[in-house]
This record gives structure tokens, C-alpha cells and sequence, in this order.
């Protein structure tokens, strides 16, 4: 119980919390793939609100997209059906909604 009140303190204090190893090396392997078929196929499409970039004339420079998975089925279920039954499994399910943000500078997911 006392990791568990460690894990939610560390959300509350910082606004998200990292869980290391909480996707498989094949699992993070398939949303990369996905992440860039919808780079390449969707982003083009999606309005200017949805997607932010360091510098606006530069494609690499990325930065975040918003609702995924309101435009692609792969993220609606990576964003709602996974993490809740692969958090209870790990015991790292806090008692907040959990969502997932990709985190490309760290090559990592955050939970927040």
C-alpha cells in the first residue's frame, strides 16, 4: 500500500508519473510503427489545433498531437482498453483516469 501512496504522491506532485518497463520491447515496437504510419498518413489531414510542432515550418520538429485517438482505432485502444488491465496486472493503477502521452524525447510513455 505505501508504493502505491508513493506512486500517487509522485503524480500529484509532479502531474504525471513515469512507469518504467510498462510496455514490452515488441509492444513499444508496434506503437513506434503505428506512431509513423499516422505521422506520414493522418497528420497531413488533421487541422492546425491538433497538432504542434517546435517550429512550425520544420515537419521534424514535432513536438505533440493532440486526440489521437479520436482519428485512429490503433491509439483509441493503446489510449483505453490496455492500460487499465496492464496497470492493475503491474499494481501501478492509481485511483485517477489513466491516458497515456507519447513521449518521444524519452522514448517512453508517462502516464498522467
Amino acid at each position: 500500500m505505501e508504493k502505491q501512496s508513493a506512486l500517487v504522491r509522485t503524480f500529484y506532485d509532479d502531474g504525471f508519473r513515469k512507469i518504467p518497463s510498462f510496455f514490452s520491447a515488441a509492444e513499444l515496437a508496434e506503437i513506434e510503427k503505428n506512431l509513423g504510419r499516422f505521422v506520414r498518413e493522418l497528420i497531413p489531414s488533421l487541422a492546425p489545433v491538433e497538432v504542434f510542432y517546435e517550429d512550425k515550418n520544420l515537419s521534424g520538429s514535432l513536438k505533440q498531437i493532440q486526440r489521437m485517438h479520436e482519428y485512429d482505432s490503433f491509439f483509441f485502444n493503446l489510449f483505453h482498453e490496455k492500460p487499465k488491465p496492464k496497470a492493475k496486472k503491474r499494481r501501478t493503477m492509481a485511483p485517477f483516469e489513466i491516458s497515456l502521452s507519447a513521449n518521444l524525447s524519452l522514448g517512453g510513455f508517462v502516464v498522467c
